[in-house]
């Protein structure tokens, strides 16, 4: 199959999240919903790291400014989803908001930027 380069492509893929389970200690739950992603240029990948390399991590804000970082990374990468509802069981369109309120959970955010990644390895893309 020929490459076809678009600067603009979105692709699919699952996010997983693991979340502790309430009354049952040391017990996980797995929820999976699908991504779609913006693919991002090498050059917006090393912007990132530029960023968090000039945090100062003594700064007593060090934690706060990569948060910000990583919610702008969040924003850019991901860009609709399938499968997530609200919590009346409905489902939750995307939107910069409802994006914003995922990322309130920390995990959100790691298992996005995790899902990203596993994406971007040539031996996930071997297995589909």
């Amino acid at each position: 199959m020929p490459f076809q380069f678009t600067a603009d492509a979105t692709f699919k893929w699952p996010v997983t999240i693991i979340k502790p389970v309430p009354d049952q200690p040391g017990q996980t739950t797995s929820h999976e919903f699908i991504g779609v992603f913006k693919q991002q240029m090498q050059h917006a990948h090393d912007a990132l790291n530029d960023s968090l390399n000039e945090i100062d991590p003594r700064s007593p804000t060090a934690l706060e400014e990569a948060a910000a970082i990583n919610r702008e990374w969040y924003r850019q990468i991901l860009v609709d989803w399938e499968d997530i509802l609200d919590g009346e069981g409905q489902p939750l369109p995307f939107s910069a908001a409802n994006l914003d309120l995922l990322l309130t959970d920390p995990v959100v955010g790691l298992c996005i930027s995790k899902a990203y990644n596993a994406s971007q390895k040539q031996d996930a893309q071997k297995k589909n």
